[in-house]
């Protein structure tokens, strides 16, 4: 009971101290735990994620891998262990992490987000469709998972896909500059001139720098018969 109750308040003093921001005080008390405890994976996995919130990316993978090595069916192990893989642009090494967090816990949803990123990067654009497909079977009203699928979608050049996509970000009230702009853009490809000239309109309101933007709003008034 001892051994338990002094890792319960462990936990509770990590958490006191990530949320005060002091992450290297909450690493340090998660390595001295594992100084003479070093089977439980749970520490390993927290040590992981609070070096991965100080950009220290090896420290965290190495401790992320020592969880699972002790506890091989670690689903959130794996999904942070993908993220880290992500964020160090080792994305088929991440794939291969986020589809065993997703083998392990078919529900770990926010997995099929990263890994539609993954995807994604490495060019597998029907793959990336398909995970943000099922985030959004799961989340329907996710603006990640929405525009994402439509930025996948333009950039394969399905714009009428990316369409509806990019305006159910609209809808749930996201006004961003980027999302103006793609929806811009699919709009422009697809022949709807009005519209792209109306997206483009609200991007550099947001963002009068943005040149991307100016751009496409010159060419949709220099097309031929509209301006």
């Amino acid at each position: 009971m001892d051994k338990i109750s002094n890792l319960e308040q462990l936990e509770k003093r990590i958490n006191e101290l990530n949320a005060q921001g002091k992450i290297m005080a909450a690493i340090r008390a998660c390595q001295k735990y594992l100084e003479s405890n070093k089977t439980n994976p749970h520490i390993f996995r927290l040590t992981g994620k609070l070096m991965f919130k100080i950009g220290n990316m090896k420290g965290a993978i190495e401790n992320l891998n020592e969880a699972i090595k002790i506890k091989p069916d670690f689903p959130d192990a794996y999904y942070n262990l993908g993220i880290c893989y992500y964020h160090q642009t080792s994305f088929k090494k991440a794939i291969e992490s986020l589809k065993k967090c997703l083998e392990l816990d078919p529900d770990f949803n926010i997995s099929h987000y990263w890994l539609g990123l993954a995807y994604y990067h490495r060019g597998a654009s029907q793959q990336s469709i398909g995970s943000f497909k099922k985030l959004l079977k799961k989340h329907h009203t996710s603006i990640v998972a929405n525009y994402h699928l439509g930025t996948t979608y333009n950039s394969i050049e399905e714009y009428e896909k990316a369409i509806p996509h990019f305006e159910k970000v609209l809808e749930l009230n996201k006004e961003d500059e980027a999302v103006f702009y793609h929806l811009g853009v699919a709009y422009f490809k697809t022949g709807r001139f009005s519209k792209s000239i109306k997206m483009f309109r609200k991007a550099l309101e947001l963002n009068p720098e943005d040149k991307r933007s100016r751009k496409m709003l010159e060419s949709a008034f220099n097309v031929p018969g509209f301006g």
